[in-house]
């Protein structure tokens, strides 16, 4: 049986968050932006989820 590995939320958008900041883009809030995408991140880490057959 397949098991999921995938990061919960918050650390997915930790993640993110991290891996914008890096870029350092003149008048990009990462913070923000990831926030405002919370939503549409939290339906693909939902998405991507193995589920159990029953």
């Amino acid at each position: 049986m397949l098991t999921s590995r995938t990061p919960d939320i918050r650390t997915l958008t930790n993640q993110i968050n991290e891996m914008l900041a890096k870029f350092n883009m003149p008048g990009v809030d990462p913070a923000a932006l990831v926030e405002k995408q919370s939503r549409n991140i939290g339906a693909v880490v939902q998405a991507t989820q193995v589920r159990k057959a029953f």
